[in-house]
């Protein structure tokens, strides 16, 4: 089993539950039967990635490149603000941050002219008087009727 745990064919939630343990237990017992020292180095049979050497212009497309891909993704998460979102509350920060990193380093290589940057449009909260209510209460009946009126005076 600890064989299938290094590899990661089994999960220590697996061992736990063949052998009646809780996983804690499992975890402990191959700390001491196998020590980090003669457990076989996964990692070490792996090779690094290659380095390339690239100049700044090189750098400044894959910066960009990578922001518009973060643009992109991050709108794909974000989606219809009408559905239920994909992520949690801490998701959804994170995705604005990335957002707005993204905007504000295309917007530093000159890649997003601030000109075309979306402005926020102005909030104005109006708060309507019972008369007011009143009055639009009785528009959207009057609209409603006639909507549905079969004679198809509207």
């Amino acid at each position: 089993m600890l064989d299938a745990l290094d590899a990661g064919t089994l999960s220590v939630s697996d061992v736990a539950h063949q052998l009646g343990v809780s996983r804690q237990a499992v975890t402990k017992a191959r700390r001491k039967l196998r020590p980090a020292s003669a457990a076989p180095a996964a990692s070490a049979s792996t090779t690094s990635a290659p380095t390339v050497a690239i100049d700044a212009d090189d750098a400044q497309a894959a910066a960009i490149a990578a922001a518009r891909l973060a643009l992109l993704r991050g709108h794909q998460i974000l989606g219809d603000p009408a559905a239920p979102s994909p992520v949690g509350p801490q998701g959804l920060k994170s995705t604005v941050t990335a957002l707005v990193d993204a905007v504000a380093l295309l917007q530093r290589l000159g890649a997003l002219d601030v000109a075309q940057a979306d402005e926020p449009a102005p909030l104005t909260v109006r708060i309507m008087s019972a008369d007011d209510a009143d009055e639009l209460r009785t528009r959207i009946e009057a609209d409603m009727a006639n909507m549905f009126d079969p004679d198809g005076a509207a």
